[in-house]
């Protein structure tokens, strides 16, 4: 799968596609709200939608950097923060594993919906390299399970086996407790209720809003989207509705 093709194509329009959950946003702000002069980097920030949140919600922040490999997200980001006149960002194109921030200058690193387009193990350490000592690490993402239990993963044929980048909780914590220095604080599920029709779902996939589309071919797409359009009919009527589960891993680093 060609991930640069994959976000250039939907950086357009990537914040119709996405849905941005408020509820992680506000969790990080409360533990972060008394850490004067904050300074930290959203790693795979894509074209910005928590970032907006958290410079709004976050009155103590010195600065957050906006983090991405992908240019075209990153103009996306600085087009859109710049129209809405929100400051206290500079965006950076750099990879997760190799974040260009001097030791211990940052106080936390967060990254929502983007870890399994990393590597784990080499962002983690990257991480505590920039991250000062107590700094904290929060990474929002939907598990191998819970992906099992969405709109997709229960009725879009090949999802589930499809998308294999997804980790457990349990995967991250033992990932995380493995490097000397970082220790998981906390592991806390989200749930959300969904409501959607037919004819949006179809455009959601269409357009490819998770890349784990890209990994059929174009005849395993069609066909799956065939049978995804049954079953939804038989399932539901003209609302859909159906929850959606997310996981906040916390990390510290201890020394």
């Amino acid at each position: 799968m060609d991930t640069k093709k994959h976000f250039n194509n939907l950086s357009p329009i990537y914040k119709t596609l996405r849905t941005t959950d408020e509820k992680p946003v506000k969790y990080i702000s409360k533990q972060l709200a008394n850490i004067p002069n904050l300074k930290m980097a959203d790693i795979g920030c894509g074209d910005g939608r928590y970032d907006e949140l958290l410079i709004k919600r976050l009155s103590n922040l010195e600065i957050l950097y906006c983090v991405d490999t992908n240019k075209k997200m990153l103009q996306s980001l600085e087009s859109y923060f710049l129209g809405k006149n929100i400051s206290r960002y500079k965006i950076v194109n750099s990879t997760a594993e190799n974040m260009p921030f001097e030791k211990n200058s940052l106080n936390t690193i967060v990254s929502f919906n983007a870890l399994h387009h990393f590597d784990v193990v080499r962002f983690l350490k990257s991480a505590d390299k920039v991250l000062k000592k107590g700094g904290y690490i929060f990474l929002y993402s939907r598990t191998k399970e819970q992906n099992k239990k969405n709109i997709w993963g229960r009725y879009f044929p090949k999802f589930n086996e499809k998308e294999i980048r997804l980790f457990s909780s349990v995967d991250i914590g033992n990932i995380a407790n493995d490097i000397k220095g970082i220790k998981v604080q906390e592991i806390r599920e989200f749930k959300y209720k969904r409501c959607s029709n037919l004819k949006r779902l179809i455009f959601l996939a269409t357009n490819r809003h998770y890349s784990t589309f890209n990994m059929y071919s174009e005849k395993e797409f069609k066909e799956s989207l065939e049978i995804f359009k049954k079953q939804i009919k038989s399932n539901f009527g003209s609302e859909v509705k159906w929850y959606d589960f997310n996981t906040l891993v916390v990390l510290k680093k201890v020394n």
